[in-house]
């Protein structure tokens, strides 16, 4: 069987075409053709194609609530939070967990207080929080920042993957953490003391005088805090 059986360069699945592999083809893969699945397969993609309609575009405000929520309050809400309870309340039912907040106790979290963060999984990875070197400096603040190479990262020499480097900035002012980029081997997994700090939104001498684990990556962190120097 092949993808040119399902159709044009469309994609699209014609009712009349021959979609049984010839007995080649089905002995190449090892299966039996089917010709009442292929059918069946035929029919839904049909079915899906004509009651398929354009997406309404919904708006949300900061806490990612409908605008008519209200609207829909009710049993539709009381639903949900049974379902919630069932899947995510503890063992020991104490309480639900972090994600299930929102809908059962009203926690009240925004979009605007996220911080960006992400891991991008080359060889080495990445781990990015908050701003970038170039947001930092057109933030107009006082920024200072830190710079390891992985090649004076005892974990990374010990496993020999010195490429890399770990950079952190912070805010020479409110001695808060404004972003760091971390390019190394297990930087992706280093990089969320990094980020819990930020949320917790303490000074960066809270890491800097912190004894972490040797050998490690973030060993280095409270190293990194303790050189940094002005952005020019």
């Amino acid at each position: 069987m092949r993808a040119s059986d399902f159709g044009g360069a469309g994609g699209a699945i014609d009712p009349g075409d021959n979609l049984v592999a010839a007995p080649g083809e089905a002995d190449a893969f090892g299966i039996e053709p089917d010709p009442d699945a292929l059918a069946l397969v035929v029919d839904r993609a049909h079915d899906v194609e004509r009651d398929r309609e354009p997406l309404e575009r919904e708006e949300h405000d900061d806490q990612v609530r409908r605008a008519d929520e209200e609207r829909h309050a009710g049993r539709a809400r009381e639903q949900q939070r049974e379902v919630l309870r069932d899947v995510v309340v503890a063992p020991d039912g104490v309480g639900a967990a972090p994600a299930a907040r929102d809908v059962l106790d009203r926690d009240q979290r925004r979009v605007s207080e996220r911080i960006t963060a992400y891991a991008l999984y080359t060889d080495p990875p990445l781990g990015r929080v908050g701003m970038s070197l170039a947001e930092a400096r057109n933030s107009g603040r006082r920024v200072l920042a830190g710079e390891r190479p992985m090649t004076r990262v005892a974990r990374a020499v010990e496993k020999g993957e010195t490429q890399g480097f770990m950079r952190i900035l912070v805010d020479g002012d409110s001695k808060e953490i404004l972003g760091a980029s971390l390019l190394g081997t297990g930087c992706d997994e280093a990089v969320h003391a990094i980020l819990d700090l930020m949320y917790a939104k303490a000074p960066y001498t809270i890491m800097q005088r912190a004894m972490h684990i040797h050998p490690t990556v973030s060993e280095l962190l409270p190293t990194i805090l303790g050189d940094l120097r002005p952005v020019g």
